[in-house]
């Protein structure tokens, strides 16, 4: 009795403050503890601290604007346990607070450092921030906690999860405190609590460090079910006011009213933060998650049965489509060999058997390396194991050896073969024996090199007969000539006129000739000089107006006002095509006109392509013997070449010197007894010099002239 009688005695002496104290540390994390058992009843402040606040007239305060529930700013205003905790102080202090309104705890700090606030309402000790602010006496205590996903295990030994990625909000003191408990922590500053318990949820975090109350608000808040508090961090918040280093004085005052905050009143604020709010919240969202759970188990276990069903026949399916398959690789004349990572042979075809000469035991579990012939070099496999491990297709031929040391060429496509990770697990090669398609096609090459040498010869040999007849014929024209100025008869002039006709027909095939040898055997060079374009086209005008005239022809050009006066390219060439087609135009027109035209088709810079085309009104071309075009030794029809002398290289000397110009040769159009247009095109460089004009254009403008032709193609 005397026992009981002594306990009794001294539950009776432990007042309530003490009382409630020791309920908040054993209860819950979401209680903050009271670090003082405060006597004081009535306020005593300096006649200096009284002086000081009389001058003061406003304590201007920084807080924190998002650290629910201890303290925010919401619509210009300072809510949360924080803020009903100076208002208790301001019942005391005729001074007012005044809220400097700031966006993030960084900027807060900043305010304070830069003297754009007074105080801070709640801040942690840390040795970096005790270089620029003072400190009051704490008011408040609370652990720190870390949050991870509900998946993830409770955390037994800190040191475990050093280095995985762990939140902190930017700034907070949490980040030097860890830091000093444990220097290897993989810290990654997030804007908020909001923001780091998102990135835990999301798993982009393994977890966030803060005060246990608020990021249990948080996660009630914001609905993360699936998110835990998986252990203490070892350290515990003790709240204070941080005020600038300057004004000791103010921190005398704090320092006396926090020693007369009531502990009841401050229990009462921080329940009415802690514990109603963070219910409502919480029940609402649990019943809704529980509910489509339960309704999604309900839709599943109603559609499992037909699910199950058709796998089951897919899967007959794929059975049968392998055995195909497998069917198909077994009977097929191809070989095909799976290898495992390391090249070992894990299966062979029948045909492979057949074609290699070993047996499956004696190929089974080998290097595919048994079969190289030697032929191939190592780089040659080493770029082929390199493309196939690199996850690509390999296709190419190489020769290998059988058993009985016979060699054959196979033709392969190998790749790899991925698991349902994505990630190679063997590869499988399909050859087919290409030996005879590879002998025939040596001896094809073989063949094609003896007939390109062959038709070198042949194209030289050309070019020096065609040289070497050229001269004396070249005689025989000016021995003719010179005799026709002579005093000669009638009959003996006829004579000469037919010999001179003759040797300029034969001179002119032995030019066409040595052009073509001289194409063929390369060694026709392309002089680009400087020219003038309307200069050129009136000399071939100039030497082709004979034979037009001599057969009553119109011959006539259109200019392109836009082309150039002067370009850079072969003269000599590009006349030689266009006289090549207008003497084709007069020989096979009997009458009407040979009509030259040009157009600048394209200009880029200093680059230039230029269109020729010369239309007759001759004897056609039919679609049959249009195809015979362009080919040497060759005309149109047999009838052409009873009636018109030529050897048929005119056309295809155009068209290589076209090619070598750069361009292209073509027939617009032809029809049978109506007549024909060819059209070639050529690659130029434009120059700026112009053709110095006799006349003013401004002089002869107002000029009226009559224009008088009897055809209506030259009107």
């Amino acid at each position: 009795h005397k026992i009981l009688s002594l306990i009794n005695n001294g539950f009776q002496n432990i007042s309530n403050e003490e009382l409630n104290s020791i309920k908040a540390k054993w209860t819950t994390l979401l209680n903050a503890n009271y670090l003082k058992d405060y006597r004081y009843k009535n306020i005593s402040l300096s006649k200096k601290n009284k002086e000081y606040l009389k001058a003061k007239k406003e304590i201007r305060m920084c807080v924190d604007p998002s650290w629910l529930p201890f303290e925010a700013i919401e619509n210009g205003k300072h809510i949360g346990i924080i803020s009903d905790i100076y208002k208790e102080l301001q019942k005391n202090l005729a001074t007012p607070f005044r809220l400097i309104q700031t966006r993030t705890w960084t900027e807060s700090l900043l305010f304070i450092k830069e003297k754009k606030c007074d105080i801070l309402a709640a801040a942690v000790y840390t040795s970096k921030r005790d270089e620029y602010v003072n400190f009051t006496q704490a008011y408040l205590e609370f652990p720190e906690v870390i949050i991870t996903r509900g998946d993830a295990d409770f955390i037994d030994d800190f040191e475990s999860i050093i280095h995985k990625k762990i939140g902190i909000v930017k700034n907070s003191a949490i980040g030097e405190l860890i830091k000093n408990k444990f220097p290897k922590i993989n810290l990654i500053d997030v804007h908020s609590v909001s923001d780091g318990l998102m990135k835990v949820s999301q798993g982009k975090l393994y977890g966030f460090l803060n005060a246990s109350a608020s990021a249990s608000y948080y996660i009630s808040k914001e609905g993360f079910t699936n998110l835990k508090i998986a252990a203490k961090a070892g350290i515990d918040y003790s709240v204070r006011a941080a005020v600038r280093d300057d004004d000791l004085e103010l921190l005398e005052i704090l320092n006396t009213l926090m020693q007369y905050l009531d502990n009841k009143k401050i229990d009462d604020i921080s329940n009415k933060y802690l514990k109603v709010k963070v219910q409502e919240i919480v029940d609402y969202t649990i019943i809704y998650k529980t509910i489509a759970f339960f309704l999604l188990i309900i839709l599943i276990i109603l559609y499992w049965n037909r699910k199950l069903n058709d796998e089951i026949r897919e899967k007959e399916k794929l059975q049968k489509e392998l055995a195909k398959l497998s069917q198909v690789i077994e009977q097929s004349r191809v070989s095909v060999i799976i290898t495992d990572l390391n090249g070992k042979i894990e299966y062979i075809n029948p045909y492979c058997i057949e074609q290699t000469g070993y047996s499956k035991d004696e190929l089974l579990g080998k290097n595919p390396n048994i079969l190289k012939s030697g032929y191939q070099n190592d780089h040659f496999y080493k770029d082929l194991w390199s493309t196939v491990k690199n996850g690509h297709t390999w296709q190419g031929e190489f020769s290998n050896k059988r058993k009985d040391g016979s060699v054959f060429w196979e033709s392969a496509i190998i790749a790899p073969i991925f698991d349902e990770n994505q990630k190679i697990k063997s590869f499988a090669s399909i050859k087919e024996n290409i030996t005879d398609k590879v002998i025939a096609r040596d001896k094809l090459e073989l063949a094609q090199e003896e007939a390109i040498k062959a038709n070198g010869a042949k194209s030289e040999f050309l070019a020096k007969m065609s040289h070497e007849i050229r001269t004396p014929m070249n005689a025989v024209l000016g021995m003719l000539y010179l005799l026709e100025k002579t005093q000669i008869s009638a009959i003996q002039d006829n004579y000469i006129k037919k010999a001179n006709h003759a040797a300029s027909s034969l001179l002119g095939i032995i030019n066409d000739i040595l052009d073509f040898s001289k194409i063929e055997a390369g060694k026709l060079d392309i002089n680009n000089r400087e020219f003038e374009f309307n200069s050129m086209i009136m000399d071939v005008l100039s030497v082709m107006s004979f034979k037009s005239e001599e057969k009553n022809l119109e011959l006539l050009a259109y200019y392109d006002n836009t082309m150039p006066s002067y370009i850079i390219s072969d003269k000599l060439r590009v006349g030689q095509i266009l006289t090549n087609l207008i003497s084709n135009a007069v020989k096979f027109t009997n009458s009407g006109e040979v009509i030259i035209s040009t157009k600048l088709i394209k200009e880029k810079r200093d680059d230039i392509e230029i269109m020729f085309c010369v239309k007759d009104s001759g004897i056609g071309i039919s679609p049959s013997s249009q195809k015979k075009l362009f080919q040497e030794f060759s005309q149109v029809d047999s009838s052409a070449t009873r009636n018109f002398e030529g050897t048929g290289l005119g056309l295809a000397i155009c068209k290589k010197l076209s090619e070598l110009l750069g361009g292209k040769i073509w027939i617009e159009e032809s029809k049978e007894n109506v007549g024909s247009t060819f059209c070639f095109t050529v690659q130029c460089k434009k120059t700026n010099r112009i053709v110095s004009k006799k006349y003013d254009d401004k002089q002869i403008s107002k000029l009226k002239c009559l224009v008088v032709d009897d055809n209506s193609s030259a009107v």
